[in-house]
């Protein structure tokens, strides 16, 4: 509620599904974790981690959550893979002969 005895006690809140609020500024800094939110382009990597229906489950990492940074999520393939792909799954394969087995 404001106060009209009190200057800049008004805010500015970000937009779902970005969050975050600064009082008394004319901008808010919006935090967007993109690996949270449901979209098309990347609907088998979402919610933190890629979709069980791939060979191997797969972790989404969104390396800045900044809402002006869209687009920068990648799919990380678990050890000992060390693939990523950006805005889709990554092709997990490895070779078992460079895991440190004994042949």
């Amino acid at each position: 509620e404001p106060n009209d005895e009190i200057p800049n006690d008004w805010s500015c809140n970000c937009v779902a599904p970005a969050w975050g609020t600064q009082v008394g500024a004319p901008v808010a800094a919006c935090t967007l974790d993109e690996c949270t939110v449901p979209r098309a382009e990347c609907a088998t990597c979402e919610g933190g981690a890629c979709a069980a229906a791939l060979p191997t489950p797969q972790t989404c990492v969104d390396g800045d959550t900044r809402e002006i940074k869209k687009g920068d999520w990648q799919c990380v393939c678990p050890s000992p893979s060390t693939a990523t792909a950006a805005l889709a799954p990554a092709d997990c394969s490895y070779d078992e002969c460079d895991a440190d087995t004994e042949c």
